[in-house]
């Protein structure tokens, strides 16, 4: 191991049959992967579906209504309303007394603190043994969570502190008005507009003793610590969040002058707040778009589970061929296409397969493009197949 400033490097070797023996130990963890694959790809497809059809179903139900009474004709219906977000009430923070006439109140907690970042580079060495070296760097920052020092690889010299002296805290106020309507908690907790509550003197001279002995206040900020200009390791900031009266619009049902979720004929519940003044169409289109992002996202997620455990499995034989790297290289390079090939044609059939439970057309025409890159990558390693030195056939005329 060299050791330089607060980066270490640590070369380290190993042996042929311990790679195969680890190559083997991943085979029942790919296939494991494998099979939660398709268990992703084709829930994902009936959340999808539930999904949009419970959107479709609450944007042909759904009641715009004002703010500024509360009509019971639209009783249990799924209404719109947008209108100022407001409280009468004082949130206190019960452990340094800062307060504040806000919807939301947080208190965020930092320390400064030593991390660990490693990187690690392979090589492979004739006889199918192979060389990491792997790259330690340590630096020091603000976190809001601790830091567990104990397991970095060199901890002497970047040891944390294991007591975390203050805890992060929110609060939120008990009632809060859209008009003539009184929002739920899960609605209130929607409204995410933070800003900054700055501390001065006066909010330190008012903490408890104990606190006002540790504390200084720096720029609008609680610190402890012997100088902010030059922070050391276990030096703590604590900061203020709140959420001031805002103008908001949401999709919910209306039950006597407050809201909860709709639930719909097709399974999903629709209970959406945003920021702003939006009409209940763009409301809507923002959540159709959510769920077409989620959807696509969950698909590369069991594109890449499903592929990588295919990978993991064959991996033994990438293994074996290191043996002369060279070998081993282009197996591996073989093994990755057919587990991406593979990953693809499959991922596309168990999407296929969960469109035709839910939209039969759909799933169809997924099906037959999961054909054609099947019969593409067929026809891909024939023709390689073909070009390959030992399989090329003799121009006509050649002797």
């Amino acid at each position: 191991m060299s050791i330089g400033g607060d980066r270490y490097t640590e070369v380290s070797s190993q042996g042929w049959f311990s790679r195969i023996g680890g190559a083997l130990v991943g085979i029942p963890i790919g296939l494991l992967l494998f099979l939660a694959s398709f268990v992703v790809l084709f829930w994902n497809e009936g959340r999808s579906v539930r999904a949009a059809r419970s959107l479709a179903e609450g944007e042909k139900a759904v009641v715009s209504v004002g703010a500024d009474r509360v009509d019971p004709a639209h009783e249990s219906a799924l209404v719109h309303v947008s209108g100022t977000a407001a409280t009468d009430e004082t949130i206190k923070d019960p452990q340094f007394s800062v307060s504040a006439r806000a919807l939301r109140l947080e208190r965020v907690v930092k320390m400064y603190q030593w991390s660990e970042k490693q990187e690690t580079r392979t090589r492979r060495k004739v006889g199918g043994g192979e060389e990491r070296t792997t790259e330690y760097t340590y630096s020091k920052g603000w976190a809001d969570h601790p830091i567990d020092s104990s397991p970095f690889k060199i901890p002497a010299g970047h040891q944390n502190p294991r007591e975390w002296r203050f805890q992060g805290w929110s609060g939120e106020a008990g009632i809060v008005t859209l008009g003539t309507f009184r929002l739920p908690s899960d609605l209130v907790r929607q409204i995410n507009k933070f800003e900054p509550l700055r501390v001065d003197e006066a909010a330190r001279n008012a903490l408890p003793e104990d606190l006002r002995d540790r504390l200084r206040v720096d720029n609008g900020r609680f610190y402890q610590g012997a100088n902010p200009g030059e922070p050391q390791v276990g030096d703590v900031s604590v900061e203020f969040q709140q959420v001031l009266p805002t103008e908001v619009s949401l999709l919910a049902q209306q039950v006597g002058s407050s809201f909860r979720p709709y639930q719909t004929k097709s399974g999903n519940a629709i209970d959406r707040l945003q920021l702003g003044v939006v009409s209940a169409a763009d409301m809507f289109r923002a959540a159709e778009a959510e769920n077409t992002l989620r959807t696509w996202v969950l698909r590369l997620v069991g594109f890449v589970l499903m592929s990588v455990g295919i990978g993991m499995v064959l991996r033994p034989l990438a293994v074996f061929g290191d043996v002369i790297p060279f070998i081993g290289n282009v197996i591996r390079f073989g093994t990755g296409f057919v587990a991406v090939g593979i990953g693809l044609v499959l991922s596309l059939v168990t999407i296929a397969l969960g469109w035709i439970t839910y939209r039969p057309l759909v799933g169809l025409a997924v099906l037959a493009v999961a054909g054609l890159v099947l019969f593409g990558f067929l026809r891909l390693a024939r023709d390689r197949r073909r070009a390959a030195p030992g399989n090329r056939q003799p121009s006509p005329g050649a002797a």
